[in-house]
This record gives C-alpha cells, structure tokens and sequence, in this order.
C-alpha cells in the first residue's frame, strides 16, 4: 500500500490563467505544493497530485500514466451578469412591465435565471484533478 502523504502530499497546481490563487489559500497548510505552467508538454509530473486547468487537460494528460483517469470538476463558477447593461432609462421601462420586473425580482432574490439563457446559463472555470496510482485512500476514524 502507497503512502498517504498527510500534510507531506506532493501536489502541483496548474499555474496558468489565473488558475492558482484559490488554491494557494486552500492549501496553505500543505508543505509540497508547486504551481508550475501546465500549459506545455514537458516532463511527467512527480507529484502525487496534480491539479489543471480544463484548457491544458489534453497538453498535460499523455505524461499522466501513472496517474488515474482524473476527475473534472467545477474550480470557479458565477452566475450571468445580466444586470450589466442595465442603465436608468431601461430600469425604468422595465419597471412599467409586469413580466421584466417578475424576471428581475425572481433574478435578484432567487437568482432564478431566464430561460432565454438556455439549459445551462452558468458560467465556470473547470479543472480535473489526477491522483497517482501507487496513493493509497486515507481512513480517518
């Protein structure tokens, strides 16, 4: 059975497109961490984590043989900003509208968004993350 690695774990943060600062905080206890530009091939990864951005998952994932298949997750996501364009004159006809003043209260209270957005208005930043192999689960009791 492979190591845990605890507070020791080995992990290396994709560096590229602003991609790193969540995790710099999030990992702060950690003692192993780097945030190299996974945005080139290059040598395979020594750590016993690596976590990449969505954009550089195929540039980085052929040297990953050692790793598992990886896991896509949602690493930052927002609603849309609607409301941007918003200026007083359109405020203020929208308000004469029953159905754009029901949409913006539903937005601004809910955060129901309208469909007009389509199925999946949200927006993110994905990552995957790669385990290797040889990295034995950890049972806390």
């Amino acid at each position: 059975m492979g190591a845990t690695g605890g507070k020791d774990l080995s992990i290396w943060v994709d560096g590229t497109s602003g991609f790193a600062w969540q995790w710099a905080w999030y990992l702060r206890d950690y003692k192993n961490v780097a945030y190299p530009a996974l945005d080139t091939p290059g040598d395979p990864p020594t750590a016993d984590v690596v976590i990449v951005h969505a954009n550089n998952v195929e540039k980085i994932r052929p040297p990953l043989t050692a790793y598992n298949e990886g896991k896509r997750y949602r690493h930052r996501w927002w609603f849309p900003e609607i409301y941007r364009d918003l200026t007083p004159p359109k405020l203020l006809v929208s308000l004469g509208d029953g159905a754009q003043w029901s949409q913006w209260v539903r937005y601004f209270i809910n955060r129901e968004l309208p469909a007009s957005l389509g199925p999946n208005p949200l927006g993110s930043e994905d990552g995957y993350v790669f385990f290797r192999k040889d990295l034995a689960p950890r049972l806390e009791s």
